[in-house]
């Protein structure tokens, strides 16, 4: 590192061929000054990062998803892994994705980025537990209520149906989640409103950089409650017309499973010195969005999402 009355640099010592570094003076053209004296300082053992990372999760996840993206003809896919209780990411993948001992062979430079912080989704259908649990905790609505479903709904110009066509009358709570009903979601929503469903969007960490120790997280903007209308609330209650990434969607969910409290995901487990070893997998709290209660309902009626519903496929033996 040079400037104009100094110089440091990278020493290789010929004989021992151990790496340090040479600190030695140069006048103002640049040249040595050979009586000015210098400082060799031997090389120190840098600084080891342990990750949070299984690597048995790991290695799994990344199999699992090169076989389903090339099986589906997928452009891209992505799977995450976290512990709900501590944040801590298990296992994190792309693909496509690159080897960064070859970066130079890179021809699509989109693989250098990690689309779990930095890309943005329709969240769709996994953020309905999230509006259900903020209705509960509100007292709006308990897994046991009911609603009709008799038909399509018609908010403003548009025309909300099920995915699958299908109306089945009076229905509960639990039914519309395990149906995933957005008949019955946008039912919810208005009962709730746009400010109570913005501030529990908040509460859950929805539009706000998570705080993961990695580079290029996205900043998601939710919009205020003053520029939603219907439609906005109608769409929102299942998913739509909300851009969220998928660590903001998995974390929001992971504290249904955390007995109602959101936590700061991690990715870092130790940090290795010379002067020993420091941990900082701390678990990380960031608030209670919702009463353990609250949340122990949720998670009854996902469960019974795989047990009586449609995710049938997600059932884990």
């Amino acid at each position: 590192r040079a400037g104009r009355y100094g110089v440091e640099g990278y020493f290789d010592k010929e004989l021992r061929g151990d790496l340090g570094w040479l600190s030695a003076e140069r006048d103002s053209s640049g040249n040595f000054i050979g009586v000015a004296g210098g400082e060799f300082r031997a090389a120190e053992d840098g600084t080891d990062i342990v990750l949070t990372i299984d690597r048995v999760v790991q290695s799994f996840v990344e199999q699992v998803l090169k076989d389903g993206v090339e099986k589906f003809g997928a452009e891209r896919g992505s799977i995450v892994v976290m512990d709900p209780q501590n944040g801590s990411v298990l296992g994190m993948a792309t693909y496509p994705t690159c080897d960064p001992n070859t970066y130079y062979a890179v021809t699509d430079a989109r693989v250098q980025s990690n689309p779990v912080v930095s890309d943005l989704f329709e969240p769709g259908s996994i953020l309905k537990p999230l509006v259900m649990a903020a209705a509960i905790e509100e007292d709006i609505v308990e897994p046991n209520t009911t609603f009709t479903d008799s038909g399509p709904v018609q908010v403003a110009e548009y025309r909300i149906d099920t995915f699958d066509g299908k109306h089945l009358g009076l229905q509960t709570m639990t039914q519309v989640l395990e149906q995933s009903n957005n008949v019955g979601m946008v039912w919810v929503a208005q009962q709730m409103g746009a400010e109570m469903m913005y501030d529990y969007f908040r509460r859950f960490g929805l539009g706000e950089r998570t705080g993961i120790e990695l580079e290029n997280e996205t900043q998601t903007n939710i919009p205020e409650p003053q520029d939603w209308n219907i439609t906005t609330v109608a769409t929102t209650s299942f998913g739509q017309g909300v851009a969220l990434t998928p660590l903001q969607a998995l974390n929001g969910i992971n504290a249904i499973a955390n007995d109602g409290e959101l936590l700061q995901p991690k990715i870092i487990s130790q940090v290795r010195t010379r002067e020993g070893i420091q941990d900082v997998n701390q678990t990380t709290p960031v608030r209670q969005v919702v009463s353990p209660e609250t949340a122990e309902k949720v998670s009854a009626m996902m469960v019974s999402v795989i047990e009586n519903g449609v995710a049938g496929l997600a059932r884990v033996p």
